[in-house]
């Protein structure tokens, strides 16, 4: 005789938010998610919400579907697809390959983006930034009636160099505004810039160490970060702050920024095309030899 059939025992519960907590932790071995998961955290709950309870393994394509649908109403698609979507198919897929799950339901969700229209040129024309660099070269901050800055020294300090070293380097404002005492020193008699995933985020994911053009230590950047405290140069961040947090505060930075120039109406760019809301500023009169062998680059700040 056969022995009685058994039921197939139901799979136990698995839950989202462990999972998300697990996978921050991976990821951060491999030096990504330095923010600690605060891009994806609104994402996942929404994800809760709509299913109405935290158990991955009960997630089928029918609710993602439904799901994507329902964020539809009021996001964007762009926006659906590449931060929604996205976060939630590389989760359930590192639950799959950690054997939380034993299979991903978003790995076939998807959401078409609409084809991008550009009206312009996507960067700063010599123009745009050329008034950029002269505003940034002559800043000074706003005094009130009784004598007082109400502005803080980093972000000072960001408006008036990460527009002038993003010309000279080709770095992402991003990566200019987590820039670190640290990352700027001597070799020989060259300066060297330092950008570093050390200090934050890097698009490329490693580090690579870039020439300072000697018009800009002749407008006096080596001076301004020898008597910097150790640290970050342009965020609130301290020293020894985790990566997360100093991660935050260089992205407060950059917002600020990109809120300045487009109070000055120096923010013309589509802000789609950019970094954080600051595109890398390239022009034909700063966009050249960081070594110093051209002669006319940086004439756009006007420094001879």
């Amino acid at each position: 005789m056969k022995p009685p059939a058994t039921a197939t025992e139901a799979p136990k519960p698995v839950s989202i938010g462990k999972l998300w907590t697990d996978y921050i932790k991976a990821r951060q071995v491999v030096g990504s998610m330095k923010d600690g998961g605060k891009r994806g955290k609104p994402v996942i709950e929404s994800l809760r919400v709509h299913l109405g309870h935290d158990d991955a393994s009960k997630i089928t394509k029918k609710d993602l579907l439904a799901w994507r649908d329902k964020l539809l109403e009021t996001l964007g698609a762009k926006t659906v697809s590449s931060i929604y979507l996205s976060a939630v198919r590389s989760l359930l897929e590192w639950a799959v390959d950690d054997d939380r799950l034993s299979e991903n339901p978003a790995a076939t969700v998807k959401q078409p983006r609409p084809k991008r229209r550009r009206s312009r040129d996507p960067g700063y024309s010599d123009k745009e930034a050329t008034a950029i660099l002269k505003t940034s070269r002559s800043y000074e901050p706003p005094i009130s009636v009784y004598g007082h800055v109400h502005e803080r020294q980093p972000t000072i300090n960001a408006k008036r160099w990460a527009p002038i070293l993003c010309a000279f380097s080709g770095a992402r404002i991003g990566e200019i505004t987590q820039l670190r005492k640290q990352d700027v020193f001597q070799e020989g008699d060259r300066w060297i810039m330092r950008i570093t995933p050390e200090a934050g985020t890097v698009k490329a994911g490693g580090y690579r160490d870039i020439p300072l053009h000697r018009q800009v230590i002749a407008e006096g950047f080596i001076k301004f970060v020898e008597q910097a405290k150790d640290g970050p140069l342009f965020s609130t961040a301290k020293n020894n702050d985790p990566p997360a947090k100093a991660v935050e505060a260089a992205a407060g930075q950059l917002k600020r920024l990109a809120a300045w120039l487009h109070e000055l109406q120096l923010g013309g760019v589509d802000k789609r095309d950019s970094q954080g809301g600051l595109i890398v500023i390239q022009a034909g009169t700063c966009n050249g030899d960081q070594l110093g062998t051209r002669p006319d680059v940086g004439r756009g700040m006007g420094v001879s």
